[in-house]
């Protein structure tokens, strides 16, 4: 299951790197609608998106929680969508990592 997840979040990454996608889980519905994942596999990757935001719905409501001076600083800057793709794309990296390990 680790392998099918990992793979789903490598494909939906790509599209969050080009600037298709701003969120991880739209990501992988483009990945279900290009046929690169099958829904099941988008909803095992949804789930475990899920469970490490412990409840919150975005990672940017995660942030304005857990990181609040982070996520104030990020909402005030000019370029807030590029930090943010930044920042989903190294918890991707991360989540990969954790993943494999």
């Amino acid at each position: 299951m680790r392998d099918i997840i990992t793979d789903a979040l490598l494909k939906a990454r790509v599209y969050i790197e080009a600037g298709e996608q701003t969120y991880i889980c739209y990501a992988l519905g483009q990945c279900v609608r290009e046929r690169k994942i099958s829904p099941n596999t988008r909803e095992h990757a949804r789930r475990y998106i899920e469970r490490q935001l412990g409840g919150s719905l975005t990672l940017d409501t995660w942030l304005s929680v857990h990181r609040r001076e982070l996520y104030v600083d990020l909402v005030k800057a000019k370029n807030y969508r590029n930090r943010m793709r930044k920042i989903r794309l190294d918890w991707i990296n991360h989540m990969v990592e954790v993943l494999n390990a």
